[in-house]
C-alpha cells in the first residue's frame, strides 16, 4: 500500500456497479470493498463536489437525441 485512504466513519462513497462483497454483521447488511473500487469520495449533498480518487476523472455524460448521434467532451483542469 502506497498511501492510507483516509475516510471518517460515516464517508458517503461512490463505488464500482459490481464491486464488494455483501455481508450481514448483527442484523445489518454491510458492503466489503477493495480500495480501488472506491472511486471517489462525496462530502456534500451535491455530486460536483466529488472527490474523484487515484487517477480517476468525474465527466457528465451527455446523450442528445438519437438523430444526431453522441459525443463525450472531456476537459483537463489543473
Amino acid at each position: 500500500m502506497v498511501g492510507a485512504l483516509l475516510l471518517k466513519t460515516g464517508a458517503r462513497v461512490v463505488y464500482s456497479k459490481y464491486a464488494g462483497t455483501e455481508v450481514e454483521f448483527d442484523g445489518s447488511s454491510h458492503l466489503i470493498l477493495k480500495e480501488d473500487d472506491i472511486i471517489g469520495i462525496l462530502e456534500t449533498d451535491d455530486i460536483k463536489d466529488l472527490k474523484p480518487l487515484n487517477d480517476r476523472v468525474f465527466i457528465k455524460v451527455h446523450y442528445p437525441p438519437l438523430s444526431i448521434g453522441w459525443r463525450i467532451l472531456i476537459s483537463i483542469f489543473h
